[in-house]
């Protein structure tokens, strides 16, 4: 087995599987010398204050679970901090109508900025992110963006995953680093006032945010290891 993630390794050589972590291709493609700014010049995004992008995810389920709870959010923090602004990437048509169709239920005013993709560009624009957990959140990793991770399931599926998964943690950074170093919140944990609190806090918290860009910029070390040569070199080991 080639792994991208060294936790991958470990759990197959526990099972007496042969194993090697060859690293994570993302972490060889994304630089260290992001440029917030240029970022949002790039976008055409002028405003110099607070920006958030928020990612309720990439499928039409999770947008559909989880675009009113971020919005609920977004409107709380805003309250509080009104120089913040907001930007969505959203992957698709259908996703942009879904998450269109969640701002008018919420009858959102919230000063946003809706985009066609560009999903990296958005989380390295932002100062922080709100989002679904998924690969996103490794990219983010990666971009050394703040984030705070939000996660709602069907009922039904939210009761088997208990009955079936054991993990302390589900999001890649805290899996990656083996401990809670970012918010994850899940199902009823959900509330305008736990994300949007834990979201104000990376906006107005500067040696909270670093603290966790440096934990980022260990997590990107590990997992930058020329991933593809890498690979190659162990499959022409055993050829």
């Amino acid at each position: 087995m080639l792994t991208l993630f060294p936790f991958e390794a470990r759990f197959y050589r526990e099972q007496q599987v042969p194993a090697r972590f060859v690293g994570h291709p993302l972490a060889d493609l994304i630089t260290d010398d992001v440029d917030p700014l240029q970022a949002r010049k790039h976008l055409g995004i002028q405003h110099q204050g607070p920006l958030v992008a928020l990612l309720p995810g990439s499928r039409v389920g999770e947008v559909k679970r989880l675009a009113e709870d971020f919005l609920r959010a977004a409107s709380w923090c805003h309250e509080r901090r009104g120089d913040t602004r907001f930007v969505v990437p959203v992957a698709n048509r259908a996703c942009r109508t879904v998450f269109e169709t969640a701002m008018a239920a919420v009858n959102s005013r919230l000063p946003v900025t809706l985009l066609s993709g560009q999903g990296l560009e958005a989380m390295a624009a932002a100062d922080a992110v709100m989002m679904a957990s998924g690969t996103a959140t490794l990219e983010c990793t990666l971009l050394k963006r703040p984030m705070v991770v939000a996660y709602r399931l069907s009922p039904l599926t939210y009761q088997l995953a208990r009955l079936l998964v054991n993990t302390p943690y589900y999001s890649l950074p805290n899996l990656l680093a083996n401990r809670p170093v970012v918010k994850e919140l899940i199902q009823d944990d959900i509330t305008p006032e736990a994300l949007g609190g834990d979201l104000l806090r990376l906006i107005e918290n500067p040696a909270h945010a670093q603290e966790l860009t440096s934990v980022f910029a260990q997590i990107h070390d590990e997992l930058r290891q020329d991933a593809s040569r890498t690979a190659a070199d162990a499959v022409f080991e055993i050829a």
